[in-house]
């Protein structure tokens, strides 16, 4: 080793002539290796922050996470392009927001090209639920396992609208409380249609 330090014959900083440093351990297998204990980032400075900076290659991607001096936010920022995931001191969670006002905030999806919240078996869709701007209206959409074909779409705007397989709305809720099933104009409180 280059450098060995002990404190009651256990290694408390072994440099390996590679590079490696072992704290706790003489076999560091990283360029770090700390075994048996914690790291403590501290920043005393105001409206700072302490945690970890990321480079890739020659600055192509950069990402960081840490806390925040001013709010004591947890952040992951990836790309230098505004905090992608926070946690604040009350546990509220944000994903594409900053400021999560509910236990878990989802933000992005403005349109229905947009994925809102997607969750897949492999690479198969499964659960789509997004809010598209354009159309006035918020969709969950479920999928069957054949493929693209809507198992399930509930569609809320205007009323409600529900759809199985072939996207044609079979039930639907208008602003009235009227039910049409077969129908997307119910006259009555049960419209059933042919």
């Amino acid at each position: 080793s280059l450098l060995d330090v002990q404190n009651n014959s256990v290694n408390a900083l072994y440099v390996r002539g590679d590079g490696n440093v072992g704290i706790g351990t003489t076999a560091p297998g990283r360029k770090l290796h700390l075994k048996d204990g914690q790291i403590k980032f501290q920043n005393t400075g105001s409206g700072s922050w302490a945690g970890l900076d990321f480079s890739m290659g020659n600055g192509t991607y950069d990402g960081y996470m840490g806390m925040l001096d001013s709010d004591g936010k947890f952040f992951i920022d990836v790309d230098s392009n505004g905090n992608d995931f926070v946690i604040l001191q009350n546990g509220n969670v944000g994903i594409g927001t900053d400021a999560p006002s509910a236990p878990l905030e989802i933000a992005g999806a403005t349109s229905a090209t947009d994925t809102g919240i997607t969750i897949k078996n492999g690479s198969a869709t499964r659960l789509r639920l997004f809010h598209d701007d354009n159309a006035g209206a918020s969709y969950l959409t479920t999928y069957d396992g054949v493929g693209a074909a809507q198992a399930l779409n509930i569609k809320s705007g205007n009323g409600l609208y529900m759809s199985g397989g072939g996207g044609s709305t079979h039930v639907t809720v208008n602003t009235s409380g009227n039910v049409g099933i077969g129908t997307t104009s119910p006259d009555f409180q049960l419209d059933i249609e042919n």
